[in-house]
């Protein structure tokens, strides 16, 4: 079936004309560029519906060597005001890699020019590039068996099976003309990128898709101009139910990009606290062990000086009970002497008589005992306290 053919069975398939318009301009833009893909109609392998397919091989270079990833680009019916659904295809003798950044585990890729899609500002030649740019740093397949490789053909004749000459009805083809690549490398298990920096974040200044304004700029490109197309109640009804729900998906994310913020800010500060008390109970733990320490040591000392006295004690124990300890006081006179004598009886007898004062208020000893004992001992006491006086004063 020739072009017209194939876009008027696009046409019946519910692409609009702006839609249409679009990708016949994006089309002569990518055949410009050389790429080595085609356009086909099929049903989505996910959402099962009839959709126009942008299939073909992706060719990334690494290590100046270039490579051929097998890629489909679904364009949804609602094209260009929604972004289109990019899946890597691999071949018989490929595996997808797993934990890819920009592709799940079963091929669909993921970027932020398909996240925050502006139709305005990229389209069908800026989703190459960016797979190009993505895939040169991160491929994302693998070869199966890498001592076949070197005999496995373009991945572009076992990927890109574009039908020609159908009957109405059956899935319409449409082939974009572009350079043939003779020699094509086997992929390798680990790749990395001549283009360095990533690409999720900033996307670069060339691929904003710059000359295909200048392809379409003679249709409506803006929103408002796309409401003007021949839609249906149905459509527009689904446009707008999309749209709310969009509104309110992107409210509820941030609602709860902010409420996570906050709560990772006060978790970060509990945990800031508690690493700063966990250091200060370390601080203290160090000194009271160092503490501890020391009082270990002293102890030691302490002991092994008890030991020693103890030993010197039970040696000498026998010796001292021989000894007279008052014999070891030397005084320089013999009144001296008698005067310190008749101090400690004075002593004596004033502690005998606290013991008789204890003994009757315990009821131990009677009064009349009491007063007979306190006279005889005061009595005794007057006379030594007499003789101490007269002894103090010749010493004087």
């Amino acid at each position: 079936m020739d072009n017209l053919g194939f876009f008027q069975e696009l046409a019946q398939s519910g692409y609009d004309n702006f839609a249409i318009q679009r990708l016949q301009a994006e089309l002569r833009e990518i055949k410009q560029k050389g790429k080595k893909l085609g356009l086909t109609v099929g049903f989505h392998p996910i959402f099962k519906q009839r959709m126009c397919c942008l299939e073909g091989v992706v060719i990334i270079v690494y290590k100046e060597r270039s490579y051929n990833i097998p890629v489909s680009i679904w364009i949804p019916i609602g094209y260009p005001q929604y972004p289109p659904l990019v899946h890597v295809v691999p071949t018989s003798s490929m595996i997808l890699k797993q934990g890819h950044r920009y592709m799940d585990p079963q091929g669909v890729v993921h970027h932020e020019v398909l996240s925050r899609w502006n139709s305005q500002m990229y389209g069908l030649s800026t989703i190459i590039q960016v797979l190009e740019v993505i895939f040169s740093q991160e491929p994302p397949v693998f070869a199966k068996r890498p001592e076949q490789m070197t005999t496995y053909n373009s991945i572009n004749q076992s990927v890109s099976h574009f039908k020609n000459n159908v009957q109405k009805g059956n899935e319409q083809a449409f082939q974009v003309d572009g350079p043939d690549i003779s020699k094509k490398s086997p992929l390798r298990s680990l790749v990395r990128s001549k283009y360095t920096g990533p690409v999720a974040s900033n996307i670069p200044t060339q691929l904003a898709a710059p000359n295909l304004q200048d392809s379409y700029h003679h249709y409506p490109t803006s929103p408002r101009s796309m409401t003007s197309m021949t839609l249906t109640p149905e459509e527009l009804k689904r446009r707008e139910l999309v749209e709310k729900a969009s509104e309110r998906i992107r409210v509820f994310l941030a609602t709860f990009v902010q409420q996570s913020r906050t709560e990772i800010a006060q978790l970060l500060e509990q945990r800031n606290q508690c690493v700063a008390a966990s250091e200060s109970i370390d601080a203290e733990m160090a000194s009271a062990i160092k503490e501890q320490e020391e009082a270990e040591k002293e102890y030691e000392q302490a002991q092994t000086v008890y030991d020693d006295l103890s030993q010197w004690l039970e040696k000498e124990t026998p010796r001292l009970n021989e000894m007279n300890l008052d014999s070891f006081l030397i005084f320089p006179t013999v009144d001296q002497s008698k005067i310190e004598q008749m101090r400690a009886m004075n002593a004596a007898y004033q502690d005998a008589l606290c013991l008789l004062d204890e003994g009757l208020e315990e009821q131990v000893i009677s009064l009349e005992q009491f007063l007979k004992e306190v006279r005889k001992i005061s009595k005794e006491q007057y006379q030594l306290r007499s003789v101490l006086k007269e002894l103090t004063s010749k010493a004087k």
